[in-house]
């Protein structure tokens, strides 16, 4: 679930408004479910847009969770030489930029610098430690 308050100005308000049309509401509280697949789609917009928007707990728990499965399948792909190290950097920075690294958990906003660090620095020690973090928290 998202939490949304839409911007001041009248016509985007509108235009918002009509694009999460097709989202299950809960008024008066402004919540808006959207399925997990469509969430960073719908997040890039909303902030876009300059609404702001709120990740609810139960929600941010399974984007994050979704997303440190994707990080441990890319070290996985970069032990075997699949993807090359700028590849974790990079997931890094666009995952930051759909969430926020104020909305994510200290633990997961600190794997996603090491990542963006790993990309500056491919260290073997590095790619263990982010490896060993996100398996803790899954």
């Amino acid at each position: 679930m998202i939490a949304v308050k839409f911007p001041k100005e009248k016509g985007k308000k509108v235009n918002i408004s009509r694009f999460l049309k097709r989202f299950k509401k809960f008024r008066p509280s402004l919540l808006v479910e959207v399925p997990d697949d469509e969430a960073p789609h719908v997040i890039e917009v909303l902030r876009r847009n300059n609404c702001e928007i709120q990740i609810l707990k139960p929600a941010l728990r399974d984007f994050e969770e979704k997303m440190l499965k994707e990080m441990l399948d890319l070290v996985k792909r970069i032990r075997a030489g699949k993807e090359e190290p700028k590849a974790l950097g990079k997931f890094a920075v666009e995952k930051i930029k759909i969430f926020s690294i104020e909305e994510m958990s200290d633990k997961v906003s600190d794997i996603l610098h090491l990542a963006i660090e790993f990309e500056e620095n491919p260290s073997i020690l590095i790619l263990n430690e982010i490896e060993r973090k996100v398996r803790d928290l899954l």
